[in-house]
This record gives C-alpha cells, structure tokens and sequence, in this order.
C-alpha cells in the first residue's frame, strides 16, 4: 500500500490481503514462538515440523502455509527460507507500518477473511480515502485468506483483474 502511495505511476492497479492502511500491534507471538521451536536441521520429513508447529498454531491450513517457507538445502537438509531471528528481534516495527499520505487513483482490490480482525468495518473509511477505486470483497475464512480457501481467493482476484483491469 505505502508503495503504491509513493510510487502510483509505477503500478497499473492493486491487490491487498487481509491488511488495513494502520497500524497493528504485535499479536503473533505463538506462531512466531512455533518458528523459533523448529530446528530445521533436526527435522526428517515435513510431518514432523507440522507436528512440532501443531503445539504452537492449532489451525492446519495455516501451519502448511507457513510450513511453506521450510526447504530443503543442497544436502537434503530442512532450512528456513525466511530469516526466524530477524522477525523475531523485529516484530514490533513490522506492525508500526508505514504512514499512509497521498491517494493512489487506480483501480484496488481489498480482500478480507470475515474471521479476521485485520479489516475492520471501521477501516472502510480510511481505506476510501487513500484508495478511492477500491473494492472490498469478504471472504470467509480467517486471516490466511489465500491458505484457507485458495481455490476461491484465486477467482476472486481472477474476476477483479478481467472486470477492472481488463487483464
């Protein structure tokens, strides 16, 4: 979002997930205590890091989608592909985000889960302001809109870019 304020001449449109123009405190601190729990190099096989994961984030879609940022190395060995102590020490600036100036005047996609609490009915306001051709579509799923229904999230942003974009 803070890019396409900045930068609206850059982008032809956009699509933004689950997430308000505001700031958030830190509330993921199980998921973010999982990650630290796993020793990727002690793993044999992805059935025991959602295992490991289970004791931490109850939700099974949302363990595979963050299980996805586990690969294996050259040597067959589990690693992360995301940087775990860096989010760790840095948490709280992610959630400060960034202040949002400006107006970016092309077309936007907003999709929420209706579980989730990361677009609120009281968002819509701000979000009209500095997105004045957005659409707010929900969705019934948690936060995790993409891993909790893919097949649905992925029409939703397939009809968003044939009806406003004319992809």
């Amino acid at each position: 979002m803070a890019f396409a304020l900045k930068y609206p001449d850059l982008l032809s449109s956009l699509i933004v997930v689950d997430i308000a123009p505001r700031n958030y405190p830190v509330h993921h601190d199980r998921i973010l205590e999982g990650l630290k729990a796993i020793q990727p190099s002690e793993l044999t096989s992805r059935i025991d890091a959602d295992d490991a994961l289970a004791k931490y984030v109850p939700e099974p879609d949302v363990r595979q989608f963050l299980l996805k940022n586990l690969q294996r190395d050259a040597n067959n060995q589990f690693s992360w592909k995301l940087n775990v102590k860096a989010l760790d020490e840095n948490i709280e600036l992610i959630g400060q985000g960034e202040p949002y100036k400006g107006t970016f005047e092309k077309e936007t996609l907003f999709v929420r889960g209706i579980k989730s609490h990361y677009i609120e009915d009281g968002d819509r306001a701000r979000i009209k302001q500095l997105f004045p051709h957005s659409t707010l579509v929900t969705m019934e799923t948690g936060h995790w809109v993409q891993a909790e229904k893919p097949e649905e999230f992925v029409s939703v942003v397939k009809t968003f870019l044939h009806e406003k974009v004319n992809l």
